[in-house]
């Protein structure tokens, strides 16, 4: 499965976009492919039953943004949105999510949000926030996929553990990978892509 990817960043640079996807692309598959977590999601549809969910990563080069409407929303908008979208029904869309907004285009990092187990256990008295972190580009594919496959605790990721986060479901990343979970090969391969799409302007 692939996740929602929401940029929010009022004045992104698509250059940046481009960038920051290559980084969150898992490299090391152990084939000559290459996977892309997320979807961009640049519309504010609502989840209907009849609705598919379309499981095709977004993949760079994007060459335009100017249709976004998520351009300068905020990360509560994002949040609410896809909790009414879980709570219509979605499966999987919404469940976890990530988004590129203005400090993250900065700081180069992404938060990534995911539902806590609370509201599994009561999805109808649920009143929480999601669980809500900034990581580097570099690890995010990491996190995301334990979380995606359920292999590791989202508190396993962060400094508080299991204390829990703040009022609003902030935690503070603590990195479970020495600052890169890419390869040696799979680096030459991220470094080359971003050559080929520089020449051409993309990044």
């Amino acid at each position: 499965m692939v996740s929602f990817l929401f940029v929010t960043a009022p004045a992104a640079d698509i250059k940046t976009i481009n960038r920051a996807l290559l980084h969150m692309r898992e490299w090391d598959t152990g084939f000559d492919e290459t996977f892309d977590p997320c979807k961009l999601k640049i519309d504010k549809a609502p989840y209907t039953e009849n609705a598919s969910e379309d499981d095709e990563p977004t993949s760079p080069p994007l060459k335009d943004l100017s249709d976004n409407a998520w351009s300068g929303a905020s990360t509560e908008d994002v949040e609410s949105y896809c909790f009414d979208y879980v709570q219509a029904g979605a499966p999987n869309d919404g469940h976890l999510f990530a988004i590129l907004d203005a400090a993250a285009i900065e700081s180069k990092t992404c938060i990534l949000a995911n539902l806590p187990y609370e509201y599994y256990d009561d999805p109808s008295t649920f009143r929480g926030k999601y669980n809500k972190v900034r990581v580097p580009w570099d690890e995010f594919y990491l996190m995301w996929c334990n979380l995606d496959i359920a292999n590791m605790n989202f508190e396993e990721f962060t400094k508080e553990g299991e204390d829990g986060g703040d009022d609003q479901g902030w935690f503070t990343y603590n990195s479970v990978s020495n600052g890169s979970d890419i390869s040696e090969e799979g680096a030459k391969k991220r470094d080359a892509m971003l050559e080929r799409l520089r020449l051409q302007e993309y990044v």
